[in-house]
């Protein structure tokens, strides 16, 4: 799916879009508008969610779409404006070039709570391989995120598509105690220099170089744990060969 019609979509700050209002017991009434399953934007989201798994597709089902609305709250329009000046910010830096990807993370329904109430919190984040940054994945490693998320007492798994201004990268290595840049030419840090499947944002900068655009809730088909293991570590390490 073509970014930019992602960008286009959910950046402008359209007054005419009609807010879907969650029911009080999921997401307490904050402003999402769920996609048409027929609308051709549910299309093309879901296509890219399924090229991205590869064979993995076979066995999970997409429940439903949601879109981030901008114009639905003052901090919704607080978060696209702080991601504009960063990107503008951080183009002007490195000579023109913000490096903006689209990545995923997968949450919980608690978790869509708290991004859509303050955005990205790092003292809400789980501890993981990289104890000092928020760290959103590629698609080429949207398996890994999957099998990485939760899964709620309704069988679902969430997962959060959102665009990451990336900067000038440099290698992180998992279990890394860095907390930031090792020096000003770099902005964020990546698994791999050559072929990063996941992007490192520092805490200090998760509240202004992510933006979430979609909310997805997905099933995976029954099937064994070790099974699921298997068949999603195989696609994640084939990934670009």
């Amino acid at each position: 799916m073509d970014e930019t019609v992602i960008d286009n979509e959910v950046v402008s700050d359209s007054e005419s879009i009609i807010c879907e209002r969650i029911h009080e017991n999921t997401l307490e009434e904050k402003a999402l508008l769920r996609l048409d399953e027929g609308s051709l934007e549910y299309i093309n989201l879901k296509h890219r969610f399924f090229l991205c798994l590869g064979s993995l597709a076979e066995r999970c089902s997409v429940v439903v779409i949601r879109r981030m609305v901008p114009c639905s709250s003052a901090m919704s329009r607080a978060q696209v404006m702080a991601f504009k000046l960063f990107e503008k910010a951080v183009a002007e830096k490195n000579g023109g070039d913000p490096n903006v990807k689209l990545g995923w993370y997968g949450t919980s329904a608690d978790g869509i709570l708290r991004i859509l109430r303050s955005g990205f919190d790092y003292g809400a984040l789980p501890i993981g391989e990289f104890r000092h940054g928020l760290c959103i994945y590629g698609d080429c490693s949207v398996a890994n995120c999957i099998l990485q998320c939760a899964t709620d007492a309704n069988g679902l798994k969430h997962l959060v598509l959102c665009r990451v201004i990336l900067g000038k990268t440099e290698q992180v290595l998992p279990g890394s105690t860095q907390c930031g840049p090792s020096s000003d030419q770099f902005d964020s840090g990546v698994d791999c220099n050559q072929q990063p499947k996941k992007y490192i944002v520092w805490n200090s900068d998760i509240k202004t170089r992510v933006l979430p655009l979609y909310f997805l809730s997905i099933k995976l088909h029954p099937i064994s744990q070790g099974s699921l293991f298997s068949s999603m570590m195989r696609s994640y390490c084939n990934c670009g060969t």
